[in-house]
């Protein structure tokens, strides 16, 4: 455990210490809140066009979590896919470019714990950007009005289960991240590379949507789209916890072997 803590506390130092990670954070706050906007006035065009037609069937179907929260939480997560390689790439390949990875490898740790600690530095990193996004449900529960009413402006049971969704995808993203980093002798190849990977597993919610049978079905449990869209909507099932705890564990051992590939070597 010592071992593991101080691994930690060094990468959390590497990270916050210099730019990188506050400017990730602060680029990350700053799309979401623009799209939180742009968002909000979509929901408020919709819900003139319902107070128009005078439908309460139509006003019932503006709610706050499904339109609003769930698609910043949605947008926020496509922004992951660029924010985690960028901080990922600096695990391993980065190390390794600078020299330090030699002197780390060389101490008497075993490979799962370095993993596990630079893994979850990212975790922390995660944690913080999931916690920002508390701030738009916040602000709707504060100065918000429920379209219908009686009706809660915010749902917070599937709000946080949906910020839960957002932090658990990021996690598979940083362990995806932090594999293709122990791969790699280029710290932007990794990020580069681990980018595109992001982007076609995120499409795949897309193609399988036009397949049906077996193929569809696993193209869609291979996509955290698909698994993230059920959470915001306040849906969680088996597969999906299969999936983030599958996925996490998986590509957290493949790193693992990769780096234990360059300690013999």
């Amino acid at each position: 455990m010592r071992a593991f803590l101080g691994i930690l506390r060094r990468e959390l130092i590497g990270t916050f210490a210099t730019p990188l990670a506050w400017v990730a954070l602060g680029a990350f706050s700053l799309v979401t809140a623009l799209l939180f906007w742009l968002e909000l006035l979509a929901f408020e065009v919709q819900q003139q066009r319902a107070t128009a037609l005078g439908d309460p069937a139509i006003l019932a179907l503006l709610d706050f979590n499904d339109l609003l929260i769930g698609s910043t939480l949605l947008h926020a997560q496509v922004l992951l896919i660029f924010v985690v390689p960028v901080l990922s790439m600096r695990l391993i390949a980065e190390e390794a470019q600078r020299g330090t990875l030699d002197a780390l490898l060389a101490a008497p740790v075993r490979t799962s714990v370095i993993v596990s600690a630079k893994l979850a530095s990212l975790a922390v990193f995660l944690a913080v950007a999931t916690a920002l996004l508390l701030v738009y449900p916040a602000l709707l529960a504060l100065l918000g009005r429920a379209v219908v009413e009686g009706d809660g402006v915010v749902d917070w049971g599937q709000t946080l289960l949906g910020l839960a969704g957002v932090f658990a995808t990021g996690l598979v993203y940083a362990a995806l991240g932090l594999a293709v980093s122990a791969a790699s002798t280029s710290p932007a190849g990794a990020a580069l590379l681990s980018a595109l990977i992001l982007v076609a597993l995120w499409f795949l919610g897309g193609a399988a949507a036009g397949m049906t049978g077996v193929g569809g079905a696993l193209l869609a449990w291979l996509s955290p789209a698909s698994h993230l869209e059920r959470g915001v909507r306040g849906v969680l099932t088996l597969g999906d916890l299969a999936y983030y705890a599958s996925g996490t564990l998986a590509l957290t051992v493949a790193a693992g072997a990769l780096v234990d590939g360059r300690r013999r070597a």
